[in-house]
């Protein structure tokens, strides 16, 4: 069974930040999962160069970011220089995609999940665009660096996302720039989903793996999910007595906040 550290050692670290990604490396995990989310603020959705503009995938799970005293400011209101202003006070700046991309490089799996904001731009078609672009855009740079000729970050990578729209969105522009179909994985959270259907609703994508929560996990589930040749990535384990029944169900990855406690119980 694979250790995926969620977010990073984030059980002992700042969350989705550089020093828990490195620490989760340094803890032997087998992957690394972190959650994207698109910064392109407001002012540039709206301008006539929009398309153009600034936007970045910041590596992040909330849609918003507390600033000193303030509320928290959602990422469509927060300007470039707010954002610069915090990761400049801060201890663990928010890193962006290309930032943890580079970092942990092709030294384990990386899950990227692909968050989208719970408001209405989760429907906006031309901010999942933006988010779909940058995304692709992003893995396109990497993938063309002079030191990775094989490509060997893009074979480490597994997008997901409980949106499965937006990997379908993520799939098409991917193999229409040239990369490809990129692994992906459906995320759910509960035990009614039907999983044949929802395997033939995303057919055209590489899936490899189905991710459901532990409080939905059942042995019918792990059944079902493997008899349609996907692996089952449970999340988020971090209690022993999980663990164990995880790997009594023969699930393949289990996500936890304690990738080096979780490793030494399957020792």
């Amino acid at each position: 069974m694979k250790i995926v550290a969620h977010r990073g050692a984030s059980g002992q670290y700042p969350e989705n930040t550089l020093l828990a990604f490195q620490k989760a490396l340094e803890q032997g995990c087998d992957a690394i999962e972190f959650d994207v989310q698109l910064h392109w603020p407001h002012q540039d959705q709206t301008s006539s160069t929009a398309q153009a503009g600034y936007a970045e995938l910041l590596v992040i799970h909330d849609p918003s970011v507390q600033i000193e005293n303030s509320h928290p400011i959602a990422l469509s209101e927060l300007s470039v220089e707010q954002l610069a202003d915090y990761n400049n006070s801060a201890n663990n700046p928010i890193p962006t995609l290309a930032q943890a991309l580079s970092l942990i490089d092709s030294q384990c799996t990386i899950n990227i999940e692909v968050k989208l904001p719970d408001n209405s731009l989760a429907h906006d078609s031309a901010f999942r665009n933006r988010l779909t672009t940058t995304l692709v855009s992003c893995l396109q740079q990497l993938s063309t660096r002079d030191h990775d000729p094989n490509n060997r970050l893009l074979e480490s990578l597994i997008i997901s996302s409980f949106d499965h729209q937006i990997l379908l969105e993520v799939n098409q522009l991917a193999v229409d720039k040239g990369l490809g179909k990129l692994k992906m994985a459906a995320l759910i959270e509960q035990s009614s989903v039907d999983i044949k259907s929802l395997v033939t609703k995303l057919a055209s994508l590489n899936l490899v793996a189905i991710n459901p929560s532990l409080s939905c996990l059942s042995k019918s589930l792990v059944a079902a999910i493997k008899a349609q040749q996907l692996e089952v990535w449970v999340y988020t384990v971090n209690q022993t007595l999980d663990v164990n029944h995880c790997q009594a169900l023969n699930v393949d990855a289990i996500f936890t906040d304690y990738p080096q406690q979780s490793k030494a119980l399957l020792s």
